[in-house]
């Protein structure tokens, strides 16, 4: 039996330590922002999306990297990894330690995060929400931004993120969101984390008269230290506090 999962609310702790080194150091270019959060990574993240758990309206592309919903149900093997109550796919990559980050290219609507590797995939649905191992951000209707602990909680978003970082360090329970697009910290879930966890990913579903659009990994890389000096003083600050 998975131990319990304890989240602090935004209301009492609304950003990571982390992030408020950053916060302090004043503005940040986009490019320096997402530089912070990769130099955090403990190597490059090479992650594709799991096929086997997509569920059967989701086709995920031939490389692994992006995923679009069509409508109709495919006709694919009813696997125990696949989810079948909820429009979502899995990443390949499992997470039972260390820091992690990457990035999803999405316009219209999404749904992202991490989730538990034990997460049921069949049957009744429920509240993906952190008590059930579910720590998600979602965008709808172009601009009204949620996250969800007892309830859905708006987000007041400035830009809207074409581009979505995630970081995840698992030893200190933290899930962070990143407006890529901005170059700013849009939430930070905190809690403890007892199991692997895994990315989960859920893209924009058809509109009247418009085509969904795809949900895609996007490449990237460890910091690059080439960087001008001041960007590698301002990431350096950050961790010798």
């Amino acid at each position: 039996m998975e131990a319990p999962v304890s989240v602090d609310p935004i209301s009492t702790y609304p950003h990571t330590f982390t992030y408020l080194q950053i916060e302090s150091m004043g503005p940040l270019s986009p490019a320096e922002a997402v530089d912070i959060c990769r130099a955090q990574i403990e190597h490059d993240m090479d992650m594709s999306l799991d096929p086997a758990t997509a569920h059967p309206s989701l086709v995920v592309s031939k490389d692994g990297k992006s995923v679009q919903y069509r409508g109709a149900r495919q006709e694919l093997p009813d696997n125990m990894e696949r989810f079948d109550t909820y429009i979502i796919v899995l990443g390949s990559k499992q997470f039972p330690s260390g820091k992690h980050y990457w990035e999803v290219g999405a316009s219209t609507e999404w749904d992202l995060g991490v989730c538990r590797g034990s997460v049921s995939r069949k049957g009744q649905a429920i509240m993906l929400s952190p008590r059930n191992g579910f720590w998600r951000m979602w965008l709808r209707k172009g601009d009204q931004c949620k996250v969800l602990i007892s309830c859905p909680t708006p987000l007041p978003i400035s830009v809207k993120p074409t581009r979505v970082g995630i970081f995840l360090d698992y030893s200190e329970g933290e899930v962070s969101f990143y407006n890529v697009t901005e170059g700013s910290h849009m939430y930070a879930y905190i809690g403890a984390f007892y199991v692997p966890l895994r990315p989960f990913f859920s893209p924009s579903r058809h509109r009247k008269g418009e085509k969904a659009d795809p949900s895609s990994i996007c490449p990237v890389i460890k910091q690059d230290t080439t960087r001008s000096k001041e960007t590698r003083d301002k990431t350096q600050k950050v961790f010798r506090h």
